[in-house]
């Protein structure tokens, strides 16, 4: 009888909470339809910590979840590994505990879902930026972050972001704006709590840009994080506010590439309390303001999409589970790549709870269980490959 595929969630330590109910933080959710979506897939999926494995015995305690009750018990080590470990600011202890898990993996050949090879591209804004010139994809001008480059940047262009090169859910981020011939407008936001921000605006000269950007990173705690420096697009607005479209792509359990959803962010990132609508909306106002249908806005958005998705499977040899492109049109209409990402299924779960009641529910639900759908059966499809050279 052929046995079930394992795929291993793996959160950090640090993602676990007192709570019995939600015993992963906000990460229970996508954990508790990722189980829902193996169950779907005959496959078995459950989450751990690096503390949970004994690599010596093979086993592992994993956490599972029926009909909302959470339980802990023994399994073999997975076959498949989907890494939601991610760590923004890690400690030299987690670093240490995730580079010794990484070792033992390696050894025991057991692969990840999302390959290792994907993130280094996407979450390094610099080399992203390079790979989308170098295949011709629209991206805003980028260089690496120094006193000289700044300052040549803000000789060509009106507007800039300096932001962290790792990325970081859009903290950490300064605009520079030109208010006259040498004259310009630093801003960032100082975190309060949770999702409230501090606006904080100062107007400098040319010549002390680079000293006054280096106390604003001492400010936000990003001294030492490199840093790129962007050309700000002028985009299209929703209600006054800047607009990104985010395409949810994936690979199924056949290869096949698709489209899972396509989305809006207003007024800046979901962790900051940027707001999530469907993609009508927007798309609606930009095919009045440049004169396209929206069906041909889509249709081009769709496209681009594929190309970026592409062109990073070509860079790392690999097939991409997922990937989401942040897209935004410009005022003439034209479509640029702001950059990939490769964590959904939070922001799928966000858009339900905005239309939530409304006739939008039953689609956006359908798509963000598309999603779990597609990454599991990516993974099923992943160990069966496996399985077969090993025959």
């Amino acid at each position: 009888m052929k046995s079930q595929p394992i795929i291993g969630i793996y959160a950090r330590r640090s993602n676990k909470g007192t709570n019995p109910e939600r015993p992963f933080k906000g990460l229970t959710g996508v954990f508790t339809r990722l189980q829902e979506a193996a169950a779907r897939n005959d496959a078995v999926a459950y989450v751990f910590t690096p503390e949970d494995v004994d690599f010596t015995n093979s086993v592992i305690q994993g956490h599972t979840v029926s009909e909302g009750e959470w339980s802990v018990q023994e399994f073999p080590l997975p076959n498949s590994i989907y890494d939601r470990g991610f760590f923004i600011k890690p400690t030299n202890d987690e670093k240490n505990v995730a580079r010794q898990f990484r070792k033992d993996v390696r050894e025991r050949g057991i692969p990840y879902l999302v390959s290792r090879k994907i993130p280094p591209i996407v979450n390094k804004k610099l080399g992203f930026a390079e790979l989308m010139h170098r295949k011709g994809i629209p991206h805003p001008a980028t260089r690496e972050y120094s006193k000289s480059s700044v300052v040549e940047m803000l000789e060509n262009h009106d507007s800039l972001y300096i932001k962290p090169d790792d990325g970081a859910m859009g903290i950490g981020i300064i605009t520079a704006t030109r208010q006259g011939t040498d004259w310009f407008t630093l801003g960032y936001k100082r975190r309060i709590s949770g999702k409230k921000f501090e606006p904080i605006l100062q107007d400098v000269g040319i010549s002390d840009v680079s000293m006054a950007i280096t106390l604003i990173r001492h400010d936000l705690g990003t001294d030492e994080r490199g840093y790129i420096v962007q050309e700000a697009v002028p985009i299209y607005e929703h209600e006054g506010k800047q607009t990104d479209v985010r395409v949810v792509m994936q690979r199924d359990g056949h290869g096949i590439l698709g489209v899972t959803s396509v989305f809006v962010r207003v007024g800046g990132n979901y962790s900051q309390g940027g707001k999530l609508v469907v993609s009508e909306v927007v798309l609606e106002g930009i095919a009045h303001q440049t004169g396209q249908s929206p069906s041909t806005i889509r249709d081009e958005t769709e496209d681009i999409s594929k190309k970026c998705f592409i062109a990073v499977e070509e860079e790392s040899g690999v097939e991409a589970a997922d990937l989401g492109l942040d897209i935004v049109y410009t005022e003439q209409g034209l479509h640029v790549v702001i950059e990939a990402n490769i964590k959904q299924g939070d922001l799928l779960t966000g858009l339900l709870k905005e239309v939530k009641g409304t006739s939008l529910e039953a689609r956006v639900r359908e798509e963000r269980d598309a999603f779990f759908n597609k990454t599991i059966q990516f993974g099923v499809r992943q160990v069966e490959a496996l399985q077969a050279t090993y025959q």
